[in-house]
């Protein structure tokens, strides 16, 4: 069992056996034991063997508690409904061994994980396997055809989404548990609105595609008569990078591309969302969903409002780019919670994970610069103290981007202000006094380049998955994981 049945599930997760009879055990419960022990081993670090449904094999089942696991029959040669909740056999056999917040591990399915989440707080649950099937009703309805195979759960509880009871009872149990720390709190998810999987690349393709017609239409100036350019150059502020800093809109726009086709490659093609791996399945919906989609529109709005050029645009352009911003952290922590926590593909990582650190991190140096525009129009341009007020900016988004950076261990987040800064300190302010924001500035730029040198390092000497889930203080059985 483990790795090698269940290939893409790649967290570490309490290992089980399934249903057994009394004469298929060969060397008897010892052997077995020794086989799941090696198992383990060859698994690597972190991995243990959890509940066991033992059927009738009672030798099995003692040779585990003298081995101190934490094995429970459930079956006993013959099916029981056990509730969820409830004072059923398995309940009371597992009272006083499993912490209080014990959840199943649902396959990173949406539905059923808020059910889990919502539903299953403090209670023993388990669940068949679900990651194949996109509604409750499918679920129930696969569970009936393959019953009698011993793989499947009983349950029971209430389907959260579409506000009705639904329950399996009477399979040979098998019991999927992870541990959870009542005092940890469950990863972060995205704010997302729902969406179908097969319907999700389309929308985000169609938004990429207005996003770079509005950015083609601002550049050009073919919108209100004055390109972004010419518009940024009447109200330049001290804290707007030189014209070269613009050029990560290219590496930007280069992820997004590679982000859109990740997505129909496993949405949208024949392979289907059931041929995804479940941790790229869980990024791809869960996690980052329709709030992709929310962040083209935004940006195109914002060049849309921004090059109008009026003061109420101004104004009204830094309110949008906040939105776009608030929009990009929300998918950037829950990505940065899933990368800590689970083993993502190099391919994932690049138009995901690095994708929303370099976005993230440049439209919250944009919000910044807003901000100082907006300022401008309004008709308070600093003075002679304009490059204090500008170093003084500086320095708070150095203190943002470096604890934002430690916190999710991510060297490309703080890297931007790296990027920013330098550009900052460079420029050309013509006749202007920039002695102090050269010199921040360039501070700036090392301290940002040195702390995410670090960080690198760091993931490097600790292994990125291990080190991360250490920095962000989660544990590898929250609401993630395999079977």
């Amino acid at each position: 069992l483990g790795p090698k049945r269940f290939p893409d599930h790649d967290s570490r997760f309490l290992w089980v056996v399934r249903y057994v009879k009394g004469g298929e055990l060969g060397g008897g419960g010892e052997a077995l034991i020794g086989e799941v022990e090696r198992a383990v081993r060859e698994a690597g670090k972190g991995w243990r063997v959890g509940v066991v449904d033992c059927g009738r094999a009672g030798d099995f089942c003692e040779a585990g508690r003298r081995k101190g696991y934490v094995w429970t029959t459930v079956s006993g040669g013959k099916e029981r409904e056990v509730e969820v909740g409830g004072k059923g056999k398995l309940r009371e056999e597992l009272r006083g061994r499993v912490p209080d917040g014990t959840v199943v591990d649902v396959n990173k399915v949406g539905k059923l994980k808020r059910i889990v989440g919502e539903g299953g707080k403090g209670k023993v649950i388990s669940v068949l396997l679900t990651d194949k099937y996109e509604t409750p009703g499918a679920w129930i309805r696969q569970a009936h055809k393959d019953r009698g195979m011993g793989r499947f759960a009983v349950v029971r509880g209430k389907n959260l989404e579409f506000g009705r009871e639904f329950e399996v009872k009477r399979y040979p149990v098998v019991v999927v548990l992870r541990g959870v720390n009542p005092t940890t709190k469950p990863p972060a998810t995205s704010p997302c609105l729902p969406a179908s999987p097969t319907f999700l690349p389309y929308l985000n393709t169609l938004s990429f595609v207005l996003c770079l017609l509005g950015n083609a239409l601002g550049g050009s100036g073919r919108l209100w008569g004055k390109s972004i350019g010419e518009i940024s150059d009447e109200y330049n502020s001290y804290f707007t990078p030189g014209g070269g800093a613009f050029g990560i809109w290219s590496f930007i726009y280069i992820l997004m591309t590679g982000f859109v086709g990740y997505q129909h490659f496993y949405l949208a093609t024949g392979r289907g969302i059931s041929a995804a791996p479940a941790a790229v399945r869980s990024v791809l919906v869960d996690d980052v969903g329709n709030m992709f989609a929310l962040s083209c529109f935004l940006n195109a709005g914002w060049i849309i409002v921004f090059t109008a050029g009026t003061t109420a645009a101004m104004v009204i352009s830094s309110l949008v780019l906040f939105s776009l911003l608030s929009a990009l952290l929300s998918v950037y922590a829950s990505v940065k919670v899933r990368s800590a926590t689970t083993e993502l593909p190099p391919a994932c990582k690049v138009v995901v994970d690095v994708l929303f650190s370099v976005y993230a991190g440049w439209v919250a140096v944009a919000s910044i610069v807003g901000v100082a525009v907006a300022i401008i129009a309004l008709g308070f341009d600093g003075g002679e103290d304009g490059d204090k007020y500008a170093s003084a900016m500086l320095v708070v988004a150095l203190v943002i981007f470096v604890f934002t950076s430690v916190k999710y261990c991510d060297p490309a987040f703080v890297w931007v202000l790296t990027w920013a800064s330098y550009f900052i300190a460079s420029k050309d302010m013509e006749d202007l006094n920039t002695t102090t924001l050269r010199g921040v500035g360039y501070g700036v730029c090392g301290c940002s380049g040195l702390v995410g040198g670090g960080l690198l390092a760091w993931r490097m000497m600790r292994g990125g998955k291990e080190e991360g889930r250490e920095a962000l203080k989660v544990d590898g059985g929250g609401a993630e994981g395999g079977v």
